[in-house]
């Protein structure tokens, strides 16, 4: 290396004594170039001692600086919110986080809740429609979906319309009053408002006028169980029976719910036609359920003859279990009857409770021809009635009870009337806990085939006969029509006009091995606004028939006491 350093400071030297300041080039013997670290020539090499990189990393070039690498940051945390009702969607945008049908994309539903959460609530969709003058109520039910509804805005709808067996809700959402359905004049359509696709309990028509003038019923339901509520079926005219309302069960199931509605001055143009206001006809191949409750039904009319027609009639033939609740059916005109039940061949079973019968001919007109029959009569009030307020017709046994009813101010409370095949009957019907007051006649048992009834074992017990014009019970005594009653207990027969016989046959009526009385009921009379109640005195004096009705516990009042007399005794006497 030293060798090297001084041949060069000697090139240099004789490089500055040449006159064109070049120094001359200087031959080094290659021998004495060596190479002491790398391969690279010791002429080449500044620095011998370090070894040089890969020679295609020399030629004097700058190497590049390690590139700076950023720390990768932590990922941030996802943050899971709650999904209460686990339909997928969190809390802050299910808008119901309880109920995992509401969220958002759902279907909106006809309920009056915000089910998709886009802040509106029963919106136009699948199962919405909106109905105005320019659209029709038919058109909405073909587009609509099960389950759906239809809003139809206040006018009048010249139309007829058929559910097609679509579970759907059609509401009028301005009320009885603004909207009306009034029928076509398509004469091949008899009825204004059709359900025959077998419809049940959730395809309802709600809030709507039903009317017609073009000889059409209001409404027909066929082997179908639509619920109609809240309407006014009036002013229809129609041939044949049923005109407000038709329900028919011929080959299947007629169940429909008939509540809160008016149904009232339809008009039958035929001669003979009955059900006016509502008919049912069950088949001997049908069953028939309906349920009619809170309803008004009133005047409605024969054009030509009223008698034998009625504002309600049920004609069974077939089986099935009906209640008739808290209806008022009155002022049907001339001979018309409030209801009317005929029971053919049935295996049926019929409540009536809670009804107002009232300005009839006969509140109610029980014909019964089967032997599979059950009637249950109680807490219902027949006032007014120019024939009888019940009037009961039998050739086969009878099941059931009229119990805890008011019957007031009729010409006949209860008329009783017996054929020829009354040897059947057993002691499985019963007149018990009434209240009949003011009546011409309290009761009468007639027989109709010219022979008399000598032991009729028909349970009367626990009643209040009182205040009759004439007798308060007539058994036709002395005739051939005459009946002999073998189990009349327990019961306060008094002041009637005949005060000598309250009873035309005074040998069962009041002797002390019956249990009878005869006896002022000390009634405290109140007025309800409807009626007229009859709660018995406690004390000032106390009534007589307080405690002393049938002492058997199955005839126990409400309260666990001895059965009290008339109306409110017994176990149906809380109303």
């Amino acid at each position: 290396m030293f060798i090297v350093l001084f041949l060069m400071a000697m090139y240099q030297l004789m490089a500055c004594s040449q006159d064109d300041g070049v120094p001359p080039a200087i031959d080094i013997p290659q021998s004495v170039i060596t190479d002491n670290a790398d391969d690279t020539n010791q002429n080449d090499d500044l620095d011998d001692a370090t070894p040089s990189p890969e020679p295609s990393a020399t030629n004097n070039t700058t190497p590049s600086p390690e590139p700076i690498v950023s720390p990768t940051p932590s990922p941030i945390p996802t943050i899971n919110l709650p999904d209460d009702d686990g339909d997928g969607y969190e809390n802050d945008s299910d808008c119901d986080d309880a109920d995992s049908s509401i969220h958002p994309n759902a279907d909106e539903q006809c309920n009056g809740i915000d089910d998709n959460c886009d802040g509106q609530i029963d919106e136009e969709s699948p199962f919405i429609k909106y109905v105005n003058q320019d659209l029709s109520i038919q058109s909405a039910i073909d587009r609509i979906e099960n389950d759906g509804c239809i809003f139809v805005s206040a006018g009048g709808y010249h139309e007829d319309i058929n559910f097609h067996g679509k579970a759907i809700w059609i509401q009028a959402t301005d009320g009885v009053y603004y909207t009306s359905i009034t029928g076509s004049e398509n004469m091949n359509v008899d009825s204004v408002v059709t359900f025959d696709s077998g419809e049940t309990n959730d395809s309802i028509l709600n809030g709507f006028q039903i009317s017609s003038n073009n000889k059409k019923r209001g409404i027909k339901i066929i082997n179908s169980s639509p619920t109609i509520e809240n309407n006014q079926i009036t002013s229809n005219q129609s041939a044949g029976n049923g005109v407000g309302i038709y329900i028919e069960a011929n080959a299947g199931t007629a169940a429909p719910v008939i509540q809160n509605n008016g149904v009232s001055n339809n008009t039958c143009i035929e001669t003979y036609c009955e059900g006016i206001g509502i008919y049912v006809f069950v088949t001997n191949q049908g069953i028939g359920s309906p349920i009619i409750k809170n309803n008004i039904i009133s005047n409605n009319i024969n054009l030509y003859n009223n008698l034998y027609s009625s504002g309600v009639y049920l004609n069974f033939n077939g089986s099935g279990k009906t209640t008739l609740d808290n209806n008022s059916i009155n002022n049907q005109p001339g001979n018309s009857i409030g209801l009317h039940y005929q029971a053919s061949s049935a295996n049926t079973e019929t409540i009536i409770r809670n009804n107002f019968l009232q300005n009839n001919s006969a509140g109610l007109y029980i014909m019964n021809h089967s032997p599979q029959t059950t009637l249950q009569i109680y807490n219902n009030r027949f006032e007014k009635n120019t024939s009888a307020g019940i009037f009961l017709y039998m050739d086969k046994t009878l099941y059931g009870n009229i119990q805890n009813n008011i019957i007031l101010n009729n010409n006949l409370g209860i008329m009783v009337s017996l054929f020829d095949q009354i040897g059947e009957l057993t002691n499985s019907f019963n007149i018990k806990n009434n209240t009949i007051s003011n009546n011409n006649t309290g009761m009468q048992f007639v027989s109709n085939f010219n022979e008399s009834i000598s032991n009729l074992n028909m349970i009367i017990e626990n009643n209040i006969i009182s205040f009759s014009k004439n007798y308060g019970i007539d058994t036709l005594t002395n005739t051939t029509s005459s009946v002999t009653l073998s189990h009349l207990k327990y019961n306060d027969i008094y002041s009637n006009v005949e005060n000598s016989k309250q009873c035309s046959d005074s040998t069962v009526c009041t002797t002390s091995s019956n249990y009878n009385k005869s006896k002022d009921p000390a009634f405290v009379v109140t007025y309800d606004g409807i009626s007229y109640n009859f709660h018995l005195k406690t004390s000032g004096p106390k009534s007589p028939c307080i405690d002393t009705g049938n002492p058997d516990t199955a005839d126990y009042d409400v309260n666990g006491t001895l059965n009290d007399m008339g109306t409110y005794g017994g176990p149906y006497g809380n109303w």
